[in-house]
């Protein structure tokens, strides 16, 4: 059902694009991707001259997402204790998060996951976290600031960034 409506979209935008001559009209204008990856399909999907292409990877703001000393940073966010792992990003199937924790329940008591982010699948993966015995050592904080999220990242010792996605340059990483 939705495949059909998806694909029934995608032919009105190719109708669209098509029909107003827009294929033709946007040519000759610098365009951009943010990966390597998806420049040669984007530059045939939509016509475009590859010589005005350009691959713009997304940035970050280094002075918030800097260094710090990681244990006054853990103090702070009340995270004291062992080895510390970070995921952050959307809660969906896709993103992984289950494999994070699954994970986390073959490592040694005292290791900690932090998860960043809010989803359809946070009741899930609540779940799946008191089933694999893990209340203690896994905190889902929701979503957050970046500020936040800086200090998070700054706090681990291991960053995890589990996606079953093809993702060409996510932008948590």
């Amino acid at each position: 059902r939705v495949k059909v409506r998806e694909a029934k979209g995608l032919v009105w935008l190719l109708g669209e694009w098509l029909q107003y001559g827009h294929w033709y009209r946007f040519r000759p204008f610098p365009w951009m991707v943010p990966s390597r990856g998806e420049f040669e399909d984007t530059r045939r999907s939509a016509f475009l001259q590859g010589a005005l292409g350009h691959v713009v990877p997304n940035g970050i703001d280094a002075d918030l997402f800097r260094p710090r000393p990681r244990s006054e940073v853990r103090s702070k966010l009340g995270l004291d204790g062992g080895a510390l792992f970070i995921c952050a990003g959307r809660l969906n199937y896709q993103k992984g998060m289950h494999y994070a924790l699954s994970a986390l329940a073959r490592l040694a008591p005292g290791s900690k996951l932090v998860i960043v982010g809010e989803g359809e699948e946070r009741e899930r993966l609540e779940g799946l976290a008191r089933s694999l015995g893990l209340n203690d050592d896994v905190l889902f904080v929701g979503g957050q600031p970046r500020e936040m999220v800086a200090k998070y990242l700054a706090a681990a010792d291991v960053f995890l960034f589990p996606t079953e996605r093809a993702e060409s340059f996510g932008i948590v990483l």
